[in-house]
């Protein structure tokens, strides 16, 4: 119970950084340097204004200085962090450490890429090769899966999305998704086996439907045929079901 708590916490520590990720990554910003500040006013946020989870539930999801609304999803990424790192410990748990810094780099690597391009339409190349370089370093340690294995997983991925992608391209004359959608299904290849990379690569156009129909239902979302609509996050939904139950 202690260890659990303790990744749990560590989770939400990570999900305040991964915040801090999604908002400067598209914007080209440095995540090394440069205080976190209020959006709306500038404000520099103060070491109590930091604490995950804790200062934006007491200060109302309001800026202390400005006061304007604080959007809940920085809450949101912090305690989905937290809790998809506790479920990563404790499904892997049995299978040694480093299965569970694996499952901790796929959710991590998910829930950004998911939020990026679900505000911005893009996929960063950046991210991508960052946690494909530490994915890299932990198959060192994980005796059971080999570098060719994913190799051949990534490029079962590469190659599964980019027969759609000029197939659809040559059938509708325009692009079923876009070219990061490739890159991020062969860096999520990485993590699968070369046939759980296929069912995550059809699997995430049944997600994207499903999602698409409930925020028509609930009037959140108005879609329309020729509209692009930002696919990354059903292929992040899609691999971390796949991987929690037994993907790899």
């Amino acid at each position: 119970m202690m260890i659990a708590s303790l990744v749990f916490i560590l989770g939400v520590v990570f999900g305040s950084f991964f915040n801090v990720v999604i908002y400067r990554v598209p914007l080209e910003k440095s995540i090394a340097k440069g205080r976190s500040m209020c959006p709306s006013c500038g404000h520099e946020l103060t070491a109590a204004e930091l604490i995950p989870i804790v200062s934006i539930i007491i200060q109302g999801f309001k800026c202390k200085n400005c006061k304007q609304p604080i959007s809940p999803r920085y809450l949101i990424v912090e305690l989905l962090t937290g809790l998809l790192w506790l479920a990563s410990y404790l499904i892997f748990q049995d299978q040694g450490p480093w299965m569970v810094v694996s499952a901790c780099l796929l959710v991590s690597l998910c829930i950004i890429i998911g939020y990026i391009d679900f505000d911005t339409q893009y996929i960063s190349d950046t991210v991508l090769l960052v946690f494909w370089l530490a994915r890299l370093a932990v198959i060192w340690f994980v005796t059971d899966y080999s570098y060719w294995d994913m190799l051949f997983s990534m490029l079962v991925g590469a190659g599964l999305y980019s027969l759609i992608y000029f197939g659809a391209k040559a059938y509708y004359k325009r692009e079923a998704f876009g070219m990061g959608d490739i890159l991020y299904l062969a860096a999520l290849g990485s993590w699968f086996s070369p046939l759980h990379t296929a069912i995550l690569g059809y699997g995430s156009f049944f997600v994207a439907g499903a999602i698409l129909l409930l925020a028509m239902i609930f009037k959140k979302f108005k879609f329309k045929l020729k509209e692009e609509v930002p696919f990354g996050p059903a292929m992040s939904i899609m691999a971390v079901i796949l991987y929690f139950w037994g993907g790899m």
